[in-house]
C-alpha cells in the first residue's frame, strides 16, 4: 500500500482539497474589519411612560460602511432590535422602562465585512415624575397616513402617547353603511382600514382615542341634510334618538366587540404583543359648529349618555370625553351649558377645542382657558384639547418659522394652564399645518414646526410648571422644575417677528443662575453677558 505524502495528507484533512497547490487560498475566509458601537440615550434621566430612544451608531476604520442589525439589552434582556441605516445607525425606542437604574448596551451582530461589537453600557435612569409634572400623555395627534406611505411618527423622534382617530377616517359613516346590529362581522360594517390603522397604533405604543360621530346617510334624521364633506345627513342625529336610540348603540358596541376580537400585535422592534384597545371615547365633534352637528342639546345629551352606558359596562377602564365644542370665545360658554345639565358621572374627561381665530398663541389662554379656568376645575375632571392647531378656514400660518413659533407657544399655555392632552389637528395633512415635509411618503422628516414638537416634548416632560406662563408687557415667561429638580425658563416675545428664514429679536436680560440658551432647533448657547437674544419663537434657559 502507497502512503500519502505527509504534506498532502495534511491538506486533505485539515483543508478538503485534492491539492495544496494555488487554489487553496482562495477558500480561506478574508478577515472581518473591527468595529465599534457608540450608544446614547434621547432622555436620561426619563420618567415612567416617556419615549427614550436609544441611537447606536457602529463604525470602523476600515472601508465600506457596516449593515444589519444592532440589538439593544437592558441587562441580560432584549428590549428589542433595530436594522442600521445607510449612515449605520440604528434606533430603539420604548416607554416602558421601570422606574430604576437600567444598564443598556447596543450589540452589534457583524455582517460579511465587518466584525460584531458591542457598545459601553449606558446607565439609563427612570425616576417617579414629581406631582404635578408634564405627562408624555399630553402629546397627541390627529394624522392621515401611515406606513408604508408614511414613516410612524415616532420613528422620526415626533414622540406621541395618544392616537385619535378621527383625522384617520375612521367615522361611524366610514365604517357602517346600515345597521348592522352588535355583531362586528355583519356585512354593513367594513373595519378593513381602522384594523390596519388600530394594529400600527397599538404596535407602536400608543393609546387610542376614538372619536365617535358623524351618522350614516341611513340612518340620519335629515339623510340628505347638508353636513361636511363626507356625506349629507352625517351632522345629524340617527332617526331613532327619541326612540330607543338603537342604531348608536348598535354601532358602538360592534366596535367594541370587533377591537376585543383582534389578535394581539407584535410591539415594534421587540418579541413582545399588546392587545388593541380603545382607551379613550369622545362624544361627537363640535357640536357648536352646524355642519358638524345640526341636531338639539337634548339629542346630544342621549347620544352622549348612551356612549358611555353601551360601552361603561363592557369596560371599566374606558374613560369619556363630553363632547369638544369649537368656535374660539365660544367654547367656554358651551361647555358651561353642557355640564350644568348632563349627568357628571358618566364624564371623565371636559373636552375642547382650541383653534383661535386670530392665530395669535396666546390667544387660548385669554379666549378659552381663562374663561374655562372660572368654572372646569370645581368639576374635579381633566380638560383636554382634542383637537387645535394654527390652521383656521383652512389656512394656517404661511411662514415655516412662525408656524413653528404658534405651535410652541400654543402648547406651552396649554401645559401652564392645566390641560392634561393636546391632539394636534394636521400632524401631516399637507394644508401648511403639517408637522412634517413631504407628507405621504417614505421620505417625510420633520419641517421646522415638527422640530419645535420635538423641544417642548424634551423641554416640558417631567418638568412642572411652578406657574402659568405670564406677560410682562411683550415678554412671556414659563416658569419650570426639570425632573433633575433645575430651575428652567422659557421665554418669548409676541413684538417679534419672522418673515423669509429671518426672525427679529429683542434681548432679554437673564436671571441670575442661567447659563445656556436652547432654541427651537435644539442649538444650545452659552450666555454672554448675561443677555439672551428673544423672538417669536421661545428658548429655553437653563
Amino acid at each position: 500500500m502507497h502512503k500519502l505524502p505527509l504534506l498532502l495528507a495534511f491538506c486533505l484533512l485539515s483543508l478538503g482539497l485534492t491539492s495544496c497547490g494555488g487554489s487553496a487560498s482562495s477558500n480561506i475566509a478574508t478577515p472581518k474589519s473591527a468595529s465599534s458601537t457608540a450608544l446614547i440615550s434621547s432622555a436620561n434621566p426619563s420618567i415612567p411612560s416617556e419615549v427614550a430612544t436609544f441611537t447606536a451608531t457602529v463604525t470602523s476604520s476600515a472601508n465600506g460602511t457596516p449593515t444589519g442589525m444592532v440589538t439593544f439589552n437592558d441587562g441580560s434582556t432584549t428590549l428589542g432590535t433595530g436594522t442600521l441605516n445607510g449612515s449605520a445607525v440604528a434606533t430603539f425606542s420604548t416607554s416602558t422602562l421601570g422606574v430604576g437604574t437600567h444598564t443598556i448596551t447596543a450589540a452589534y451582530t457583524g455582517d460579511a465585512n465587518f466584525a460584531a461589537s458591542t457598545s459601553s453600557n449606558v446607565s439609563q435612569t427612570v425616576q417617579n415624575a414629581p406631582t404635578g409634572s408634564i405627562s408624555p400623555n399630553f402629546f397627541a395627534l390627529d394624522m392621515g397616513h401611515k406606513p408604508p406611505d408614511e414613516p410612524w411618527p415616532t420613528t422620526i423622534a415626533i414622540n406621541f402617547s395618544v392616537w385619535r382617530t378621527l383625522g384617520s377616517s375612521l367615522r361611524w359613516s366610514d365604517l357602517a353603511t346600515c345597521d348592522g346590529g352588535t355583531d362586528p362581522t355583519n356585512a354593513c360594517y367594513t373595519w378593513t382600514s381602522f384594523d390596519s390603522w388600530i394594529n400600527i397604533a397599538t404596535s407602536f405604543g400608543q393609546q387610542v382615542l376614538y372619536t365617535a360621530y358623524y351618522t350614516p346617510s341611513s340612518l340620519s334624521s335629515n339623510p340628505s341634510g347638508s353636513c361636511q364633506a363626507q356625506g349629507p345627513g352625517g351632522c345629524y342625529p340617527p332617526n331613532d334618538v327619541e326612540s330607543g336610540d338603537q342604531h348608536w348603540k348598535n354601532f358602538l358596541i360592534a366596535l367594541y366587540n370587533h377591537v376585543q376580537s383582534l389578535p394581539p400585535v407584535q410591539v415594534n422592534g421587540t418579541s413582545q404583543t399588546a392587545q388593541p384597545h380603545i382607551a379613550f371615547w369622545e362624544c361627537w365633534n363640535e357640536p357648536n359648529v352646524t355642519n358638524e352637528y345640526a341636531g338639539s342639546l337634548t339629542d346630544l345629551h342621549t347620544l352622549c349618555n348612551d356612549l358611555h352606558d353601551a360601552i361603561a359596562p363592557l369596560d371599566s377602564s374606558a374613560k369619556f370625553t363630553t363632547p369638544a365644542p369649537a368656535l374660539d370665545k365660544g367654547v367656554a360658554p358651551w361647555l358651561q351649558t353642557w355640564i350644568s345639565g348632563y349627568d357628571a358621572s358618566k364624564v371623565d374627561i371636559i373636552a375642547f377645542h382650541g383653534y383661535v381665530i386670530s392665530q395669535v398663541a396666546e390667544d387660548v389662554f385669554y379666549d378659552i382657558l381663562e374663561p374655562l379656568s372660572t368654572f372646569v376645575p370645581q368639576t374635579g375632571k381633566p380638560m383636554w384639547d382634542t383637537e387645535g392647531s394654527d390652521l383656521i378656514g383652512q389656512l394656517p400660518l404661511t411662514d415655516p418659522d412662525q408656524h413653528a413659533a404658534f405651535y410652541a407657544r400654543f402648547a406651552l399655555l396649554q401645559q401652564s394652564n392645566s390641560v392634561a392632552t393636546f391632539s394636534y389637528w394636521g400632524y401631516d395633512f399637507g394644508l401648511g399645518d403639517s408637522l412634517i415635509d413631504n407628507p405621504d411618503t417614505p421620505q417625510a422628516t420633520p419641517n421646522k414646526a415638527g422640530i419645535a414638537w420635538q423641544q417642548i416634548y424634551a423641554w416640558t416632560v417631567g418638568s412642572v410648571f411652578t406657574s402659568p406662563c405670564h406677560p410682562n408687557g411683550t415678554v412671556w415667561q414659563c416658569a419650570l422644575t426639570n425632573s433633575s429638580n433645575a430651575s428652567t425658563l422659557v421665554v418669548w416675545d409676541t413684538s417679534q417677528t419672522c418673515s423669509n428664514g429671518v426672525c427679529t429679536t429683542s434681548n432679554f436680560t437673564a436671571p441670575a443662575g442661567f447659563k445656556t440658551y436652547t432654541n427651537l432647533t435644539g442649538a444650545t448657547t452659552n450666555i454672554s453677558g448675561g443677555v439672551v437674544p428673544i423672538g417669536a419663537k421661545p428658548v429655553l434657559l437653563q
